[in-house]
């Protein structure tokens, strides 16, 4: 194991890393011969070097090609991992020589489109206009994982309060984000006086996915006012996609007051007039409690913290 540690801290390389990912992808000397530009015999001897430098078989040769054994599959996933932090460090000293004074990587849950995130990243260029901004779209179960990798520097949407010592920690946006029925603009049921529970069971429906925060309040929702779940509905958490199915569909769907008040503004949905009692959880700034507070991150949660202000004092819309 000491000669494994050895060769894998002071000998392999990134060219050895893009020819394990390259016999991964094309499972075939010959063809990552091609990519390379180089000779078949000249992958062999290298990829030869590397099992012998780690002493283990990476890859069986059989009839047909290569295939990675789970040693290989180890060192390949790492490999991509380290091949795509130095893609990433290129893009950013590019950026930071074009005059880019600081970089964040915002992960955003559909409940923050567009009402939360845009506007959080627009305050954040308006004092730090140099900053380079990459915004990423994903659900809890799929960014959290990235901002525990460091791949992510902030995760926004809502969230349970997160327990002691997990690693991360919370900056409110919003302590209390009511929630609102919705539907197209110009949607029939726009137009109805009144619309009850067993109108919306009958309804077509737009739903997030299943064990989704959001999914669990609108189950218990249908369960406290007596009715049953829709058995008409389209899945999503795509805020364009939910948007445009809300009007071919005529469907409705339960949102965030603030994605609810965009939509609402630009004439793209209504509120239908029916009391939604429950609130969902707190809309959260989510960053990492081990690593290090940049001065970009401290610039952005004191944006966080304004439009904290700001909403508190902005009365909600509501239905009916």
């Amino acid at each position: 194991m000491a000669r494994l540690d050895w060769y894998i801290r002071a000998n392999i390389k990134p060219r050895h890393m893009q020819l394990l990912a390259l016999l991964d992808e094309t499972r075939n000397l010959g063809k990552a011969a091609a990519q390379l530009n180089i000779s078949q015999s000249a992958v062999s001897k290298s990829l030869s070097e590397i099992e012998g430098g780690v002493g283990l078989k990476l890859f069986e040769r059989n009839a047909r090609g290569v295939s990675p054994t789970i040693y290989g599959e180890c060192l390949i996933k790492h490999s991509r991992k380290v091949l795509a932090d130095l893609s990433e460090a290129h893009r950013e000293l590019n950026a930071l020589a074009s005059g880019a004074t600081g970089r964040l990587v915002v992960g955003a849950l559909p409940v923050t489109q567009p009402g939360i995130a845009p506007r959080l990243i627009a305050a954040l260029k308006q004092i730090a206009p140099g900053t380079l901004v990459q915004l990423r779209e994903g659900t809890l179960d799929t960014l959290l994982p990235e901002l525990h990798a460091g791949v992510i520097d902030v995760v926004l949407g809502t969230a349970p309060k997160a327990p002691a010592g997990n690693g991360t920690e919370q900056r409110v946006i919003c302590e209390d984000d009511p929630i609102l029925m919705i539907s197209g603009y110009d949607s029939p049921l726009a137009r109805k006086r009144k619309f009850g529970w067993m109108d919306a069971a009958s309804s077509p429906w737009v739903l997030p996915p299943i064990n989704s925060p959001m999914r669990e309040l609108i189950e218990q929702l249908f369960a406290k006012n007596g009715v049953p779940m829709p058995v008409n509905y389209v899945e999503t958490t795509s805020v364009p996609a939910i948007m445009s199915l809300l009007s071919t569909m005529n469907a409705v769907a339960i949102v965030s007051r603030f994605m609810a008040e965009h939509y609402v503004s630009i004439r793209r949905a209504a509120i239908l007039p029916i009391p939604l009692s429950r609130t969902s959880m707190p809309l959260v700034a989510i960053r990492s409690s081990v690593r290090p507070m940049t001065p970009t991150m401290v610039l952005f949660l004191d944006c966080v913290d304004r439009l904290r202000v700001e909403m508190e004092q902005r009365p909600a819309i509501r239905g009916g």
